[in-house]
Formats: C-alpha cells, structure tokens, sequence
C-alpha cells in the first residue's frame, strides 16, 4: 500500500518495462488480410499493434492487454511469456476487466461489442447485445463486489455481471462517450467526458458528489488505487496526474509520454503503475 505522501511519491514514476512486445506484435500482424481491410490505418502496418488499454490481473500475475486491431493478449508478469491470444473484436479494444475469480476476462471495443472469455483457453461465455444497433463502448469497469459492470458508452450504463443486462443509466450523457473508474466501495464513480470535468458520482442515486479542478477534455483514461485514496489521471498532453480522491485535490504530475495516454492502470499492492500513450 501507499504509505505517506512523502514516503509514496518520490519512488512513483521510476520506469520498469516499455515497449517490449511492439515489435514482435507488429510483426505476427502482418500478412493479415482481414485486419488490413478492417483498419483505418492500412498504411501503418505497426500501428495494428498499438495497445489501447492495458490491465493487471487481480492477483499481480498476469498483464492484459487489448490492441488497436482488436486482439487482446495475456502474459506473465514474472517471465512476460505469452499465455493467450484473443482475436476478440473487429474494432480496437477499449476496456479490459478481469473478475477476481481469476477465471473470466471481459473486454469491450468501439465496435460495440461487450465479450466475456475464459481466460484459460479463450472460449467466449457471453456476449453483450444491446438493443441500439451499434453502441461504441468507450470503456468498462467493475465494482468492487464484482456485481456490476460499469460501461462507457454515449452515457455511463451499469450492467449486471451475469447477464450483461443494463441496469441503469446515469443522466448525463455526450455524442464522445464518457470515461469512468468506480471507487472501491462500489458505490461511487469518477467520470468525466471531453466536455465535462472529472466528477464523483453516487451510483445507486446517480447524484454528483464533488468535481475537480482539471482541464475540461485533457482527461482520456482513469485508475484508481486499491484502497481509493488516490485517482490517476492520464492526459491528452502525455501527463499523468495524481489526485486525493477523497479532498479532490491534485497532489503530483508525471512525465514522461510525448503523446497522448489512452489507458492507465495500477497493480493491487499499488507499487507500479503502467500506462499506454
């Protein structure tokens, strides 16, 4: 756990691991017809191994993580051996959750789609069908007592886990979708869109509790540590920044990206942070 402010923040930022598997992803890539009709990017063949959201495992072990050409792979931590390849969606992958009972993984995509596999040997167990005939799901989470989903769309809507039925929608809503991470209480959530500032909404009322001082559309991925007390923030600008979430007050920033981080995640003992720009 993070221990006091003076202690915590000067070891926060030290860089461990970057860019290791582009290559080789960029590589297994190539030659794939279907991918290089369904990409906006057909000139750009390493661009397809872009990863868009990446996520720790509930127990530290594995690293997940979805590309823009919609695959999502799984490595070991320890040794960053492969352990499974998704082909999972036909747009690039926007969400990643990873149910603590270490056998599910869900990811969603801006192709609509919502999927649950077994995360041993990737067979899908379930798949989202909204009513809507195209939905993009900008990103997911989960609460803390894994019985809800909480997925991005034009607005924030919470699913049932078991049945990825809607259980309800949050009032606001934005034509660029919204981001949003939930506290570990459950009851809560930080959200924020292009045009709205981060804020800390109650769930079961959908009630504002408290908005931050940040830069309106600068906010593109959110985290929060295990214990909820501090969110993080990436940034359009390639900085990432560290809030109380309790107070909402802004507490570090770090650099270090050139260009803008799409996705943000802690480890559950809260000692690394990783983020993909």
């Amino acid at each position: 756990m993070f221990g006091s402010l003076n202690n915590a923040f000067p070891a926060i930022g030290k860089l461990i691991y970057s860019n290791v598997e582009l290559f080789e992803e960029a590589n297994e890539t190539k030659g794939n017809e279907d991918i290089n009709k369904a990409s906006a990017l057909p000139d750009k063949r390493g661009s397809y191994a872009c990863p868009t959201v990446v996520k720790f495992s509930s127990d530290g072990r594995r690293l997940v993580y979805g590309l823009y050409d919609g695959r999502v792979i799984v490595r070991s931590v320890d040794s960053w051996q492969k352990e499974l390849a998704l082909n999972a969606h036909e747009g690039f992958v926007t969400g990643i959750v990873l149910p603590g009972d270490g056998g599910r993984i869900i990811t969603s995509s801006i192709d609509g789609s919502l999927i649950m596999h077994d995360l041993h040997n990737g067979e899908e167990l379930k798949r989202w069908n909204p009513a809507e005939s195209y939905v993009p799901v900008f990103s997911i989470g989960i609460t803390r007592d894994e019985k809800y989903l909480v997925a991005d769309t034009y607005e924030t809507r919470i699913l049932d886990i078991s049945s990825l039925n809607i259980i309800s929608v949050f009032p606001e809503g934005h034509p660029l979708g919204f981001i949003s991470v939930v506290t570990p209480d459950s009851k809560r959530c930080f959200m924020c869109s292009e045009e709205h500032p981060i804020s800390l909404w109650e769930i079961e009322t959908g009630k504002r509790l408290m908005t931050l001082k940040n830069k309106v559309g600068n906010a593109l991925s959110l985290a929060l540590t295990s214990d909820g007390r501090y969110l993080i923030v990436g940034n359009i600008n390639g900085t990432i920044d560290l809030w109380d979430a309790e107070t909402g007050n802004k507490l570090k920033t770090l650099k270090g990206h050139t260009k803008r981080i799409v996705s943000i995640t802690v480890s559950s003992d809260n000692k690394y942070l990783v983020s993909g720009a």
